[in-house]
Parts: structure tokens; C-alpha cells; sequence
């Protein structure tokens, strides 16, 4: 075979393996959640033949206009549309997709048991699986209603405060709006005064909160410059008020010509620290686990499915 026929069929081979398999149309939980503004994931598996699904439309639609401002995102998955299509919601969810033969559903716990609805928090924690809208929207209520709020601290390398720095870690953080950053002043006292009141001696202030833990209500972060070497490094600590335990931290050279830059890496890498693996639906019984990469909370795409037992269930991943 000649070199530009051997071409021809490897650039052939790529494109057919890039092409998503009938049934697999993309359902990214972990692109989701990482997106900027994102807070909470709602995925709603649906059918056209399922009376209850339809039914349900309007609470959906509420529900989502509602709240999307606020870091809802909403994804429906039609399955096994008869027509083999999704037909026009008559409302724009932020995406629909086509779950042809079933697999996705098949892959989230669901099988025929439709409608069936999941949430997750940005940080990648199932909120609910396999519930409805109503409780869905219980819960997106509650999370919202205890969402993080992070006073942002900043020293420069003698420990003297460093406005402009804050000012920085603050603009990165609204970027991203995950939590919500603190600003005025009356807050920020508020948030100090229950630091002092919460404080123990006893604690070992360097202790690491539980992987997953969603980040608490109250929390400070401390970000700080410091010079080691001759070289300087950013360093950014999150810790929970209520419990004194650090959530994550996160160190990066520092960048003087280009500060905003620096920063913004990060607040990446500290962002980065909260998130776990997606967690999926698990058997009845069993607690949710996280993907394998390659599955729906995975970080990459893959054609390829392996089998994995969880007591007497088959899951195909």
C-alpha cells in the first residue's frame, strides 16, 4: 500500500472513531461543572411516551428559569424517542440530548424507570439520583440558600496587607462564580467575628477537611506572597471557619510582570483541589462512586466500555 493510501485510511480510521456511537451523544457531567458561572447540574432523563415526563414540563421550565441565574444548569435526555429523534421541548433547557437506544439511561441506574432526574454540585457530588423535579428543587433551593461565602484576605511577603492582591483574587474568583466572594465591609467583619468565636485552640489549624466536603458556608481564604530562594510564590489557603480545616491549597510561581496571570492560575488550581471525580448513581444499597475515565464524569472521551461489578449489578461504563 502506497504512503499516501496508508494517509488516506488513517485520516478515515480518525474520523470514524471520532464519530459518537448511536445511542452515546455527548452527556459530559465533568465539562458541565467546570464551566464558569456553573454551580449546580440538573439532568432530567425523559420520553415523549411517558405521561408523567410530560407532565412535568412546566415544573422543569419553572424551575430552571428560576434558578438559572443563580448557577443552574439543566440538561434533558430524551430516551428511545420513538421517531428516533428529540422533538421540540417548547422550551429551552441549556441542552437536549438524544439517547437513542437507551444507553445513557441504562448507564445512570435509570433503565425504563422514567422520569427520573439527577443533580450534582459543581464540586462533583450527586445531590440526587434518580429523584424527581420536586426534589430537585428542594435541594437546589437548599444548596443555594447555604452557599459558600469566602472572605478573601491577602498579605504581601513582609505580612503586611496587600489590597492589590486581594483585589485580584477576587476578581478571579467572581470569574468563575462558584462561591460568593464577600466584599462589603459589614460582611466581612461578620465572617471575622465568627472566626474569633469559633476559635480553639485544640484544633490543629493545618488539618485537611474531607475530600468532597462541599465548601462550607463561611470560609477565608488567605492568599499570600511570599519569597523563597530568590524565587516568589503565590500561595492560596481556603479554610472552613465553622470546622478550622483546611479545604485546599494551592502554590504557583509568581508572575510580577504579568500579576493577573498568576492569579488567575491560581484560583484554577485551588478550584481544581474541591472538585472530586464525578460521582455516579449506584446500586440500590451501595454508595455513589466516582466514573472511570472515559464515562460520563469522566475527564476524556472514549468509544471503548469495560465491565465492572457492584455486588450483583452489571454496570457498563
Amino acid at each position: 500500500m502506497s504512503r499516501r493510501a496508508v494517509a488516506a485510511w488513517a485520516l478515515v480510521a480518525g474520523m470514524v472513531w471520532c464519530l459518537p456511537a448511536r445511542g452515546e451523544e455527548d452527556l459530559d457531567v465533568q465539562s458541565w461543572l467546570g464551566r464558569a458561572g456553573v454551580k449546580l447540574l440538573a439532568v432530567e432523563l425523559y420520553a415523549t411516551w411517558c405521561l408523567p415526563c410530560m407532565e412535568a414540563v412546566p415544573r422543569w421550565k419553572a424551575l430552571h428559569e428560576q434558578y438559572r441565574d443563580q448557577g443552574l444548569r439543566l440538561v434533558v435526555v430524551a430516551v428511545k424517542d420513538p421517531e428516533g429523534g428529540c422533538k421540540g421541548l417548547g422550551w429551552q433547557p441549556d441542552k437536549v440530548v438524544c439517547d437513542f437506544d437507551g444507553s445513557i439511561a441504562e448507564r445512570l441506574g435509570a433503565g425504563s424507570t422514567l422520569p427520573a432526574a439527577f443533580l450534582w454540585s459543581w464540586q462533583g457530588n450527586l445531590l440526587v439520583s434518580a429523584g424527581h423535579v420536586g426534589e430537585v428543587g428542594r435541594k437546589v433551593e437548599e444548596y443555594l440558600k447555604a452557599s459558600p461565602r469566602v472572605l478573601v484576605e491577602a498579605a504581601a511577603p513582609g505580612g503586611q496587607e496587600d489590597a492589590g492582591l486581594r483585589e485580584l483574587v477576587e476578581g478571579q474568583l467572581a470569574l468563575r462564580d462558584k462561591v460568593t466572594v464577600v466584599l462589603p465591609e459589614a460582611e466581612r467583619e461578620a465572617i471575622r467575628a465568627l472566626r474569633r468565636a469559633s476559635h480553639d485552640e485544640r484544633r490543629d489549624k493545618g488539618q485537611q477537611c474531607r475530600l468532597g466536603m462541599e465548601v462550607s458556608a463561611s470560609s477565608r481564604l488567605a492568599a499570600r506572597l511570599r519569597r523563597t530562594g530568590g524565587s516568589s510564590w503565590l500561595g492560596l489557603t481556603l479554610q472552613s471557619v465553622e470546622k478550622g480545616c483546611v479545604s485546599a491549597s494551592a502554590n504557583v510561581p509568581w508572575n510580577a510582570k504579568s500579576p493577573a496571570l498568576a492569579v488567575a492560575e491560581a484560583v484554577d488550581a485551588l478550584l481544581g483541589q474541591l472538585r472530586v471525580p464525578v460521582q455516579l448513581p449506584a446500586a440500590p444499597g451501595a454508595q455513589p462512586r466516582a466514573p472511570r475515565e472515559g464515562t460520563l464524569g469522566g475527564k476524556r472521551a472514549s468509544g471503548r466500555r469495560s465491565r465492572r461489578r457492584t455486588g450483583r449489578r452489571r454496570a457498563r461504563w
